[in-house]
């Protein structure tokens, strides 16, 4: 997990990178955009080594993601998105893991730099009929379990593939707990429900085992990803890893709770009653080892924060908790609960996270 700095270092970096890149990218043949959305709002929470910035190509005007950094963790990422995507390009079952295309990749001045094409949509993902949303979401996630990481077609993708096994599943959740009590004022019912997590994970740790060895999106929620003529496109190349089959399902169901409930029924029914209860099982594992990352992660943001955005991550750690305790218990949040949520996140947000939202989404 990366260290999350505070607004005021984030806004030095990305000044600095600005100054740094700007010569390069007209270098190349791309011009940045007046209005940069991923550098404001929330940004500087999930962005330490890297920036992401739009533009356009000057030959043609065609519209660009330009990503950059000059660190080496951010460089190490850069180089490990292009070469997962280029190695998944090749790979035999990966017809339906569609990618925007590469313009650009290089190094100059001592920045690494991915240039790919812009995905306009003509609709995202959440003003789509549910029905649609759904069969999306399940053709994503069939692509993915599709590629097997003992597969001989796997070769190439085994050299740049994160390998994540049942034993380092456990070991990283033990590293979100620990971070996750580090921060200010660790409640004490916060802490008893981790140890219930941690406990819920160890008992199944075989079936956490049994479906690992698939293709997964670590981070598969609508803004990694875009629909055009009715296919995904995935986006951040970064977060594929061979691990657990349901990391992806997971992490996107756990999105719903909050952004589209009925998805989310649908979802785990699905689960539910056409894989069967191993499958159901091997879901929940998955959403206690997610939602264990998202309370590290607010965690940090809880230390790194102040006024609305500080209320506001300490409301989403008492969420997470609450929906933890949900699915360790096996049941959904309260309809009120969950729109109290909402409402609340709506209220805090600063203008240009919301500007920022409306744009990745």
């Amino acid at each position: 997990m990366r260290v999350v700095r505070d607004e005021s270092s984030w806004m030095a970096y990305r000044d600095r990178e600005l100054q740094r890149i700007l010569p390069v990218l007209t270098q190349f043949g791309f011009d940045l955009d007046k209005i940069q959305p991923h550098l404001g709002g929330e940004r500087f929470l999930g962005s330490a080594d890297k920036l992401v910035l739009v533009g356009k190509r000057v030959a043609d005007n065609k519209p660009v993601i330009i990503k950059l950094s000059s660190e080496l963790t951010g460089k190490a990422e850069l180089n490990r998105e292009h070469a997962i995507r280029t190695a998944l390009a090749r790979h035999a079952s990966s017809h339906d893991l569609l990618a925007p295309e590469t313009l650009l990749f290089t190094d100059s001045g001592g920045n690494r730099v991915l240039v790919s094409e812009y995905l306009t949509q003509d609709q995202n993902f959440a003003s789509r009929p549910l029905e649609e949303q759904f069969r999306l979401a399940l053709t994503a996630f069939e692509a993915q379990g599709r590629i097997l990481l003992d597969s001989p077609s796997s070769e190439t993708l085994r050299d740049v593939l994160p390998i994540v096994e049942s034993p380092d599943y456990m070991r990283s959740f033990a590293g979100f707990v620990e971070r996750t009590m580090a921060q200010g004022d660790p409640r004490a019912a916060l802490t008893l429900l981790l140890r219930k997590a941690a406990r819920f994970l160890d008992q199944n740790r075989d079936a956490l085992g049994r479906d690992c060895g698939v293709l997964a999106h670590s981070d598969f929620v609508p803004h990694n990803f875009r629909v055009v003529s009715g296919k995904i496109y995935f986006l951040d190349h970064a977060s594929f890893l061979f691990g657990n089959r349901y990391e992806s399902w997971a992490r996107f169901t756990n999105n719903m709770t909050s952004r589209n409930r009925a998805l989310e029924s649908m979802l785990l029914d699905h689960v539910r009653v056409t894989r069967g209860p191993d499958a159901y099982l091997g879901l929940r594992l998955m959403r206690v080892y997610k939602l264990g990352f998202l309370l590290a992660l607010v965690a940090n943001a809880v230390d790194v924060t102040s006024g609305d955005l500080h209320v506001l991550s300490k409301l989403r750690m008492d969420f997470y908790a609450a929906l933890l305790d949900a699915v360790l218990g096996d049941f959904q949040l309260s309809e009120s609960f969950v729109t109290s949520h909402i409402r609340s996140n709506d209220e805090l947000r600063s203008l240009d996270e919301k500007r920022r939202r409306d744009v990745i989404q």
